[in-house]
């Protein structure tokens, strides 16, 4: 039922006393403890005398406003408080209490003038001496202070051991001035990681209390899930225990809000809904205080204003409705306990101005229930409702309040409030939730809610085993499932969990590599897990186990966990998610391979996707064998390799393992069938493992996991560089080209170059040193093509400390101190013809740029991306990706086919796209290979390339001189 039937135009409302309870009612009073408070945004500070007045109108008892320290001290020893002291002025005489705000940084005490919000800050001292002025002017006039506003959106690389800085160093200094002050701290919505990384990284124990801003809780309260923002108190009281702080510590609310769209009177009484259900729903949890965002606020473009009052200075209904509430419930509402008086409305009782007041909303519409005689229904708006002595009244799914309620129904309540909602269930003791696809878009939930998606229009089904799914559409921008693992489960602290995602292809026209992974609430905030799903191309449904270590589930943004295909370059069908908390039993598995395509004839490629489920950690001195066996046990064909965290994208050998090997048959191999088998070994020896379901365990730890049939018959595989050109620069932008059109600006080590002829960090590797340039070697320029040359010196011998006979060259395009061309992001490109022969090693590769020169640079990550790294076969060469800072050292690498003699009988342009999500390899065009990029990746990449010999094949065979030639060497970023 809509708003507009039930408002009933009528004069003044007149509030009925409840009989019988009359020591309930109270006188209010207007006082510091006040609940109903407004925030306000910068525009505020333009007319905030005009805005005060209204406030105190509706019965509002705190503004949070404050000008910042920028405006306060623009210089150093100057100081302006003529708009504070205005402000405060003005409160007082609204009878408003201020919640004050150390706001921003000065410019001349930012990192980056004339920023205010860069960080780190230049002198802490700075700070202090801010915070002690403006303490000590307003002492005895502004009691509460909260220490900056959502660090992690209004700071430029700001950290939350900075922000911990700035709030011991706040509470030292305003409580030496005025002992009874009291400090709060806050960050971006209900960011519960953030601020525990704040108390343990240096604010423990310097804040009297807690703000937080949860705007995107309110819009999951709009779309029907209550239950997350019921929780906040529970998750806060969880992350103080885990930290070590008072469970006491009050929270407060110092932003929520709602945007309502002028000139749209349902979107405007959506606002005035969402305000009595922001307030009362906090007011349940026992929150101390909630700020409004906004009074009076701006146009946030088509979406509207936060403001309780129009830009033309007219009441919003959510004024009214706010108006209403502190009416109704008083300066600060006394919760009494909850009443459900029909099957889906949520009931809360209140202590009221003038006797008990019920607040009262359906979950959906259509639920009925027959008031008992004398009780009185308000609208939101404040405005009597019509109700028939004997028909029965329908719940809205607005709030209405109700007041002269039954000495019962009080009663009732009280009986309550100490016990779960009548409409929530308790999990606590579930080994596991579920959720499940369903027809009609009601789906199957046991603890586990799919919230805010598409509204029934992704429904897909049904399917051979009658069942429905939910499908994303990429074409619609409509990425992730979310969803909210009921508190009672999971929340704050519990940190190991296991989610299980039944899923299919939309379709087996799907592109290579789709799939899907998660992205979570952890211990750091938000992150994608370090594990991605290509879901096989096959019928029916598949099931994979997502192993999460750092789970903090808190409801930052409303939602704990996604099913994300934002990686992905195709489209997945889910069907189920389960939820459990792992088993402490650990066990490792081997399940098995697949081998593609079934049947291979000689100098063929095939793929070999091996599976696992992990110990739970295994210790990375494992590596794992594979071996190739014919029927006599002997080895035609081995495959030993380190767990591919690089492929899997996953911190740890933990959990379920999925990856994909290739490899070359041997053309001496003869037809037949050949085993497959598998273990994993370290120095000590091969691990003992658990052989599931169609693995075969045979002697001496080895696992049969598949079978190898080689046809000299069987159609081959073609090339990978012979597929279809898929390559699209249509959104980028060259930003380098060296077309070798000039003369070659080069020298041994910079600086001022475009190119250094050796490697940044005084590497040299394989069989053949890198010579500083001269006029004729070991670089020339002809026509537009540069030549590289490797050439055989044997004087050279005499003197080199490894006496490599051989000498060649190399290109950076850095120098040691970093300087140069780099670029962390965009498409990169080399044309060249590359030489022939076993042993020799051209390569064009991407590597970390930053000072070489700083010992500490590179520690936080570096990488090293080799495009192309060809080791004269003549129809393979290879690609691969390392990551050599935070050690250990990881890496993944695959074969690249291609015709015989291509790469080294012409020119061919050997690319690599470099995202935040993948890495993707190109051979004139034609996408050959691509990897998750890794989380390591966070510098811009130099360019190199050069003729090396060697990389462990045999060089004793290569005749002098060797020329690998280049025509072009080009860099693309995204256009702007």
């Amino acid at each position: 039922m809509s708003i507009s039937k039930l408002i009933v135009v009528v004069g003044v409302i007149v509030l009925v006393s409840l009989a019988g309870i009359a020591q309930l009612a109270r006188k209010e009073v207007q006082s510091e403890s006040g609940f109903f408070c407004i925030a306000t945004g910068a525009e505020t500070l333009g007319y905030y005398q005009q805005l005060f007045p209204l406030l105190s109108e509706a019965k509002v008892s705190f503004v949070r406003i404050f000008p910042e320290w920028a405006h306060i001290q623009p210089e150093q020893g100057k100081w302006d408080f003529s708009l504070a002291d205005s402000i405060v002025k003005s409160a007082k005489a609204n009878k408003l209490q201020i919640l004050g705000i150390f706001l921003y940084l000065a410019p001349w005490a930012s990192a980056k003038p004339p920023s205010t919000r860069a960080f780190p800050i230049k002198d802490i001292r700075y700070w202090r001496e801010y915070v002690r002025e403006v303490v000590k002017r307003y002492k005895g006039e502004v009691k509460y202070w909260e220490v900056y506003n959502e660090f992690g959106s209004f700071s430029e690389n700001g950290t939350p051991k900075d922000y911990a800085e700035l709030v011991r160093n706040a509470y030292e200094v305003a409580k030496e001035i005025d002992p009874t002050c009291k400090v709060g701290i806050n960050w971006n919505e209900f960011d519960l990681s953030s601020l525990q990384q704040v108390i343990e990284q240096g604010a423990s124990g310097h804040f009297d209390f807690v703000c937080v801003h949860p705007y995107a809780m309110l819009a999951r309260v709009m779309k029907g899930r209550e239950e997350a923002f019921m929780g906040m108190v529970g998750q806060y009281r969880k992350m103080l225990k885990l930290t070590g702080q008072r469970e006491d510590i009050p929270l407060w609310v110092s932003e929520i809000g709602y945007q309502a769209v002028e000139g749209k009177p349902e979107s405007e009484l959506k606002q005035a809904e969402a305000i009595v259900k922001a307030y009362v729903l906090c007011a349940v949890q026992g929150i101390e205080k909630v700020f409004w965002f906004e009074g009076r606020g701006p146009n946030y473009g088509p979406e509207g204003s936060f403001g309780i009052i129009r830009q033309d200075w007219s009441k919003r209904p959510s004024f009214f409705a706010l108006q209403t509430l502190t009416q109704l419930l008083g300066h600060q509402p006394q919760y009494l306990g909850w009443l459900q008086i029909s099957p889906n409305s949520r009931g809360f009782v209140f202590r009221g101005q003038k006797g008990a007041v019920m607040v009262n909303w359906a979950s959906v519409e259509g639920d009925k229930v027959k008031l008992p005689l004398g009780v009185q229904a308000v609208d939101m708006l404040g405005k009597p409702i019509s109700i028939g002595k004997e028909k029965e009244f329908a719940i809205p799914t607005q709030p209405i309040f109700l007041v002269n309620l039954p000495q019962s129904w009080v009663a009732r309540a009280i009986g309550n409030k100490k016990r779960l909602f009548g409409w929530f269930k308790d999990y606590s003791s579930a080994k596991e939730i579920s959720w499940r696809a369903s027809k009609d878009g009601k789906d199957e939930t046991n603890g586990l809610y799919l919230i805010d998606w598409q509204d029934g229009k992704d429904i897909v089904g049904p399917f051979e085993d009658g069942s429905y799914g939910r499908r994303t559409d990429r074409s619609r921008k409509a990425f992730y499932l979310e969803f909210d693992v009921d508190d009672s489960f999971a929340g704050v602290g519990d940190n190991e969990l296991e989610v299980t995602v039944v899923a299919r292809l939309v379709n087996f026209e799907q592109p290579e590599g789709t799939g899907c992974n998660l992205i979570y609430e952890s211990t750091k905030g938000y992150r994608h897990i370090d594990d991605w799903w290509t879901i096989p191309k096959a019928p029916g449904w598949h099931r994979h186990t997502f192993r999460i270590k750092d789970a903090n589930f808190a409801n930052c943004w409303g939602w704990n966990f996604c099913v994300s295909v934002v990686a992905s370059p195709g489209d997945v069908i889910v069907k189920e998610v389960i939820v459990r908390k792992p088993s402490k039993e650990a066990t490792t598995m081997v399940l098995p391979a697949t081998v593609t395509p079934k049947r291979v004839p000689q100098g063929s490629a095939f793929k070999v996707r091996f599976n696992w489920e992990a110990e739970s950690p295994l210790q990375d001195a494992y590596k794992i064998f594979v071996h190739f066996l014919d029927d006599n046990d002997r080895i035609v064909m081995q495959g030993d390799h380190e767990p591919p965290l690089m492929q899997t994208n996953l911190p740890q050998w933990n959990g379920r393992i999925s990856y994909e090997i290739k490899f070359i048959v041997p053309r001496e191999l003869a037809d037949g069938s050949y085993r497959i088998v598998v273990g994993l070994y370290n120095k000590e020896g091969r691990l003992k493992l658990k052989a599931g379901k169609g693995v075969v365990e045979e002697s001496g730890f080895r696992y049969r996991v598949g079978e190898l049939v080689v046809d000299s018959k069987a159609s081959p595989v073609p090339p990978d560089t012979q597929g279809k050109r898929t390559l699209d620069l249509s959104g980028y932008e060259l930003v380098f080209n060296e077309d070798f059109e000039t003369p070659l600006d080069v020298s041994p080590w910079g600086p001022g170059t475009r190119w250094i002829a050796h490697t940044p960090w005084h590497g040299d590797f394989g069989d053949a040193a890198f010579a500083d340039p001269t006029p004729d070697f070991p670089f020339t320029v002809k026509d537009g093509i540069l030549r590289i040359e490797a050439r055989k010196d044997e004087n050279f011998a005499k003197t080199d400390p490894w006496k490599r006979p051989w000498r060649s060259g190399l290109l950076c395009s850095n120098d040691p101190k970093g300087k140069g061309f780099s670029l962390q992001y965009g498409y990169f490109e080399m044309r060249a013809k590359l030489p022939s022969g076993i042993g020799v090693w051209p390569a064009f590769w991407l590597v970390s740029s930053y000072d070489r020169t700083d010992p500490n640079a590179g520690k936080d990550g570096s990488v090293e991306i080799d495009v192309i790294e060809y080791y004269g076969f003549p129809d393979t060469y290879q690609s691969v990706v390392h990551v050599w800072e935070p050690k250990p050292h990881r890496a993944v690498g695959t074969v690249i086919t291609t015709r015989p003699n291509e790469v080294s009988e012409g020119f061919h342009n050997y690319g690599c796209l470099v995202t935040p999500e993948w890495i993707v390899m190109y051979f004139d065009g034609v996408e050959v290979w691509r990897v998750k990029t890794p989380p390591e990746h966070n510098k811009p990449l130099m360019i190199l390339l050069n003729l090396a010999l060697g990389g462990g094949w045999p060089i004793d065979k290569l005749q002098s001189p060797i020329y690998m030639y280049v025509d072009w060497v080009r860099a693309y970023a995204k256009r702007k």
